[in-house]
């Protein structure tokens, strides 16, 4: 039998720290190539990557990501 899908919505990889505020702002900032938070997910992925593909770190990377994105945004608006 087969199993049922379970639909993947973007709270389940955004870290469970997170206020909902900083969440929804994520969510609707754009940087014109798309969502924000689509490029914080992808920036960890390749930090992952970087590692070897070691698990048990996400959440490090996660942050290390956004800090990485938001920095970039933040020094094109100065």
């Amino acid at each position: 039998m087969a199993k049922a899908r379970t639909p993947r919505n973007d709270s389940s990889v955004t870290p469970i720290n997170r206020k909902p505020s900083e969440v929804k702002e994520l969510r609707k900032s754009s940087n014109g190539n798309g969502n924000v938070e689509e490029e914080i997910r992808r920036r960890a992925y390749e930090l992952f990557q970087q590692r070897g593909g070691e698990h048990g770190r996400h959440h490090e990377d996660w942050l290390r990501a956004e800090a990485e994105v938001r920095a970039r945004y933040a020094n094109r608006t100065a």
